[in-house]
């Protein structure tokens, strides 16, 4: 079904990548705890949300230039040190941009876009800028890590980032009761440190001096995919400022801590994209092929099963086990909304499939094209849907959209690659498991307990995959039973 070595692989890029992510989730408790009032929680998930965009605007999308080009210079170590050194200077030199850009115009930016006054430059405005600049130095050298299979350092970095995270968010937290200064130091201080240490590495190993040569194909490469990470950003975050727009920061609050929990689905699947495409990657350039083969297929199956086992897990799960540590049952208020959220990861599996030749073969001027027009379908359904329904319609705005994205790069994505691949995992299960889901939780309504729906989604779930892949099931325990 899928090698030992795969699964090894994917176990430790997934589990320590998920890490500095997983970090957050793991504060939250702690965090809603503190910031008793959901109000001041919703204020911190837009500085929080407001910090990703800035993130994305320093990266570049450095972090995926450095993964791709990679295997293009890895046989020539002096080129590929170049480029490595252009990308970090790269790095120094929109960081350095934007911080003083923000430093001339970020108060007047703020008084005109956050203009309910929700969100102040000064200081959480500047702080959450400068944790981008930070991020991005640690994001683009973890990638390079996994994509030098570098176990060890990726192992280590980012537990340094992990243990960090909680250490000074405790610190800053009972420095700073009841406020969202805490939270945000706990963020600012780790980022930092990592950044230093990031900052050595490339430092000693590459060198860092900008060689002009490689910059236009970067630009070509990156400012695509820049204005891809923005759509998408807008796509995964701009709903909590629409609702912070027409509602209130407690449904911010609400909605962001019913999404914080779905996202979990999100960060695993995130590192585990991290580990299965290096090595599809690898097949592309060792074999010289751009078709399907049961060997990349089997990645894709194992992605799309790990996807619907997240799903239904967060969904038993979570309305089970937060109670016990999130003590303000006005957040309990969002397990309404995990059911529709949770649609919105069924076919991550086929959309990660149709994007990697994308990638691979550099194509990706395409994408800013295909995500601009499912977003703007969204964000305006976002608006129409929220001023009716409220929260609700957010989180079927957040659903809504993901087919047309999916349709839109399967067409851009069979000009450069052959797909040959079972429909019925990657397709027809998650259509199934999804019908199930609107099944149990909103057509039969509330003549079944919350806990049993919860319960009976996630066995139909595992009587699926099961069914499904009874085969290689049975050959796995055959063949373990030989050895």
């Amino acid at each position: 079904m899928f090698t030992k070595k795969l699964l090894k692989s994917s176990l430790i890029y997934t589990l320590v990548g998920s890490l500095p992510l997983a970090s957050g989730f793991i504060l939250l408790p702690l965090i809603t705890n503190h910031l008793n009032n959901v109000d001041t929680y919703g204020v911190l998930a837009l500085y929080t949300n407001f910090s990703l965009l800035m993130q994305v605007l320093v990266n570049f999308s450095l972090d995926t230039s450095i993964g791709i080009h990679y295997f293009d210079y890895k046989d020539n170590p002096e080129k590929l040190n170049k480029y490595i050194g252009t990308v970090v200077s790269s790095l120094l030199l929109i960081g350095a941009g934007i911080l003083l850009i923000s430093f001339l115009f970020g108060e007047s930016i703020f008084n005109v876009v956050f203009s309910k006054h929700t969100m102040e430059y000064w200081p959480f405005g500047l702080m959450c800028i400068v944790t981008a600049i930070f991020n991005s130095f640690y994001k683009t050298y973890s990638n390079l890590l996994i994509n030098q299979q570098r176990t060890n350092r990726f192992f280590w970095i980012n537990i340094l980032y992990f243990t960090a995270s909680i250490g000074f968010t405790y610190i800053g937290i009972y420095q700073f009761p009841k406020v969202i200064d805490g939270p945000l130091w706990g963020r600012l201080l780790p980022s930092a440190l990592l950044f230093l240490l990031t900052f050595f590495f490339f430092a000693k190993e590459f060198g860092i001096k900008l060689h002009k040569e490689f910059i236009p194909d970067m630009v070509k490469f990156c400012l695509p995919l820049v204005y891809y990470a923005i759509i998408m950003w807008g796509a995964s975050y701009g709903d909590r400022f629409i609702i912070n727009y027409l509602l209130t920061p407690f449904d911010v609050g609400i909605y962001d801590f019913g999404m914080k929990w779905v996202m979990l689905i999100d960060v695993v699947l995130l590192a585990l994209t991290n580990t299965i495409n290096p090595a599809i990657f690898r097949i592309w350039a060792d074999n010289k092929i751009n078709y399907s083969t049961p060997e990349v297929n089997q990645n894709h199956h194992f992605f799309t099963l790990i996807q619907l086992v997240l799903i239904a897990g967060v969904l038993l799960f979570i309305p089970l086990i937060v109670p016990y540590f999130v003590h303000n049952p006005m957040y309990y208020r969002s397990f309404n909304y995990l059911p529709i959220l949770g649609l919105g990861f069924l076919f991550r599996g086929v959309s990660n499939m149709y994007l990697m030749p994308i990638f691979y073969y550099k194509k990706t001027k395409v994408l800013p094209k295909v995500f601009l027009i499912s977003s703007l379908c969204q964000f305006v359904l976002t608006f129409i849907l929220i001023h009716y329904f409220g929260i609700v319609g957010a989180a079927i705005s957040f659903v809504v959209a993901k087919p047309i994205q999916i349709w839109m790069i399967a067409i851009e994505s069979k000009k450069v690659f052959t797909f040959d691949y079972n429909k019925t995992k990657m397709i027809f299960l998650p259509l199934l498991y999804g019908f199930f889901i609107i099944t149990i939780y909103y057509v039969i309504g509330d003549f079944i307990a919350l806990w049993v729906k919860n319960i009976l989604q996630f066995v139909l779930c595992m009587l699926m995959i099961i069914l499904l892949y009874r085969k290689e099931i049975k050959e796995k325990l055959v063949a373990k039973k030989r050895n």
